[in-house]
C-alpha cells in the first residue's frame, strides 16, 4: 500500500494515531506500506511518530513511482527461492520440479 500525503500540507495528533493503528492492522496482515511525502513538515511528523525513517519506520520517497519501485523490490526479496509449507519445513524451490 503505498500512502501518498504529496497533497497534505499538516497531520495532527489523531490522524497520525490512525496512521500508526493502520500500519499495526496492515502489517499483522502481512501489507507491506510505502509513503510519499513532499513536505520536509509530514516527514518530521511522520517520524515523530515512528511511521517513517529510522530502525523500524517505513520508507518516505518523494515519488508515488520510487515508493512503487521500493516496494517491488522488497516484495521480491521477499519471495525467495525456496518457500515453506504450512508446518514450517522449507520446501522446494519454486522453480524446481516436484521428485518422481
Amino acid at each position: 500500500m503505498i500512502l501518498d500525503t504529496t497533497g497534505i500540507d499538516d497531520i495532527d495528533y489523531s490522524a497520525a494515531k490512525m496512521l500508526v493503528q493502520v500500519r499495526r492492522d496492515l502489517e499483522k496482515r502481512g501489507v507491506a506500506i510505502a509513503f510519499v511525502a513532499s513536505f520536509h513538515a509530514i516527514v518530521n511528523v511522520l517520524k515523530r511518530f515512528g511511521l517513517v525513517g529510522d530502525e523500524q519506520g517505513l520508507p518516505v520517497h518523494h515519488t508515488v513511482d520510487k515508493a512503487l519501485a521500493s516496494l517491488e523490490a522488497s516484495l521480491s526479496l521477499k519471495d525467495s527461492p525456496s518457500r515453506e509449507d504450512e508446518t514450517g519445513a522449507a520446501g522446494p524451490p519454486l522453480d524446481s520440479e516436484p521428485e518422481p
